[in-house]
């Protein structure tokens, strides 16, 4: 697959979190494969299950779990290639809040 979006990506900005909380545990981060997804930031890791191809923009549900809180979460991530290396979106949790985020590929 040669999607752009494909790749390993560092989150690099999130509206609602600092720094020191979405990078707390290891870099906060975001893998898109062809499928199976992968992400975390702060105490939140989750997948979320879409094909991509060569897509600049995708939505998909996601899993998570909350380590600090023991709960398992469920929401929707939308994610859009600005360019080459950044990419940006927002993760949005059912019933619950949302956060923007940007992040640039390793």
């Amino acid at each position: 697959m040669n999607s752009h979006l494909i790749g390993f990506w560092h989150i690099i900005e999130m509206s609602e979190f600092d720094e020191d909380y979405f990078n707390m545990e290891l870099q906060a981060y975001i893998q898109i494969k062809e499928k199976n997804h992968s992400f975390q930031f702060g105490l939140i890791e989750g997948n979320f299950n879409k094909k991509v191809e060569n897509l600049k923009t995708f939505l998909a549900n996601f899993e998570a779990y909350d380590m600090e809180g023991g709960e398992d979460m469920s929401g929707s991530i939308q994610v859009t290639l600005v360019d080459r290396n950044t990419i940006k979106g927002e993760f949005e949790f059912f019933n619950e809040d949302s956060t923007t985020f940007v992040a640039k590929r390793v």
